[in-house]
């Protein structure tokens, strides 16, 4: 089944790609012109939280669209280029929640959105207090 295949691609993304860091893996699922640009995405996050893992918490299916929601974390321990900008390391950990949406073309993923609590993040490395007045 077609939906099921996507939701394959979507699985090995998060897995073998994200948690795993294993680049050559989006030469296998994206399209070609988004594989450079997944491969320098997961180095520099995977440089800033070497330890990043997501967990899938729930994946839906239909067409050729995939929505997933995710649990993310992971120990800052290297540069980042945040939303705020680069970031030194701070050595603490965060942990939280995300909403990513693919399409799937030709067996391979060509767009996605989504977003992730980076609010909270940012929070949880101390970069931003925890409580805003």
């Amino acid at each position: 089944m077609v939906v099921e295949a996507n939701k394959e691609l979507v699985r090995r993304y998060f897995e073998e790609l994200a948690n795993q860091g294993d680049l050559a893996v989006a030469a296998e699922i994206f399209a070609p012109e988004a594989v450079a640009v997944m491969q320098q995405f997961t180095t520099m996050l995977r440089t800033a939280f070497p330890d990043f893992q997501i967990t899938i918490e729930d994946m839906i299916g239909e067409n050729d669209k995939v929505a997933a929601r995710f649990t993310a974390s992971g120990t800052h321990l290297g540069p980042w280029h945040s939303p705020l900008g680069l970031l030194e390391p701070t050595g603490k950990r965060f942990e939280h929640e995300g909403v990513r949406l693919f399409r799937v073309a030709a067996g391979k993923l060509v767009d996605t959105w989504g977003g992730a609590d980076t609010l909270r993040q940012l929070q949880q490395l101390g970069v931003l207090p925890s409580t805003i007045s």
